[in-house]
């Protein structure tokens, strides 16, 4: 009898990645490329549309939900707010510099080696001059969100009593987008990402982790219990957990926190049944390594890629081992 392939299993796949400041230039073109291969791939396969949805969580120090969540029940912002008050500050309107010198030196930038220009000038700041008037101070909601307390901030599942924190006069990066099997959506979201701040991996994985899940905030997988579905992430980075939680911020520098706390979020994804795939982008540090292993379902699962190349390389083997084609005869 002739052989007849019936397309992909039910798959749910979130991509958790790294949009950090390291990231910035040719390493984001190079994940943009990779996960749009990735996409690419899938999609290829016969009833991938009916079958797979996908969703993306870029992350840095924090994530962005989206404004559109502000009144949800799971979330808690307060009100966009303003306040003027009158005051007074000196000014040095003579103030002049001179024997400026430029030098360079080695640094970390998002704890990856780099290089850093600083200027120093001899300053004559002259008489002050006082200056009074209105100060306005403001309180607004961009879209980002911090960190429940420990425990529930590496738990999944129903549980939002506590609820999420948004963060006000806090900026973050392209907003997470939902599962879909639009793929003109996905490669256009993938396309808009933007490389800024610090890393702070955990949120990324806890995001992902809710965009999987049937449950709230968005319950838009499928419950494993009630339909055969296979449930997937991708977790890409590039470099260490330079931030940490200062609950609800994330503004520490406890890379030892940062880990653990990525390693204990990892595992309880992988206990709800999600087969976790880590990608380490250019990344040599041996607790990144560490982390990604630990975080990944396997041996199998973990890949590091040295460069642009091997990176996309390392998407499409991704995308084929989900990609598996139910055959019947």
């Amino acid at each position: 009898r002739a052989i007849s392939t019936y397309g992909v299993t039910a798959s749910e796949l979130v991509l958790v990645l790294d949009n950090t400041g390291s990231m910035a230039g040719a390493k984001l073109q190079a994940l943009k490329s990779a996960a749009t291969g990735l996409v690419d791939t899938i999609y290829d396969v016969p009833n991938a549309k009916d079958s797979v949805r996908i969703g993306i969580v870029p992350f840095a120090q924090y994530v962005k939900v989206g404004m559109e969540y502000r009144n949800a029940s799971w979330i808690d912002v307060p009100p966009d707010s303003s306040s003027t008050t009158y005051k007074c500050w000196n000014t040095y309107p003579n103030a002049t510099s001179s024997n400026c010198q430029t030098t360079t030196s080695s640094c970390l930038k998002d704890g990856m080696p780099s290089t850093c220009t600083t200027t120093k000038c001899d300053w004559n700041y002259g008489e002050p001059v006082e200056k009074c008037g209105d100060v306005t101070s403001t309180q607004k909601w961009y879209g980002c969100v911090g960190s429940r307390s420990y425990p529930n901030d590496v738990q999944t599942g129903n549980d939002f009593s506590k609820r999420v924190p948004g963060l006000m006069n806090v900026g973050c990066n392209s907003q997470l987008t939902r599962l879909t099997n639009s793929k003109s959506t996905l490669v256009s979201k993938i396309n808009a990402m933007t490389a800024t701040s610090d890393t702070f991996i955990q949120p990324g994985i806890i995001w992902g982790w809710r965009v999987l899940d049937w449950n709230a905030p968005f319950s838009d997988g499928v419950d494993p219990q009630s339909t055969q579905v296979r449930k997937f992430m991708v977790v890409m980075t590039d470099g260490i957990n330079t931030k940490s939680p200062t609950y609800p911020t994330h503004n520490g520098a406890s890379a030892v926190q940062a880990n653990s706390l990525t390693k204990e979020t990892c595992q309880n994804v992988k206990d709800k049944g999600v087969v976790v795939y880590t990608v380490a982008f250019e990344v040599t540090e041996a607790t990144v390594v560490d982390v990604l292993k630990s975080c990944a379902s396997g041996p199998d699962y973990y890949y590091q890629a040295a460069d642009a190349s091997a990176l996309s390389d390392s998407f499409k083997k991704i995308a084929e081992s989900i990609s598996v084609v139910r055959i019947a005869k």
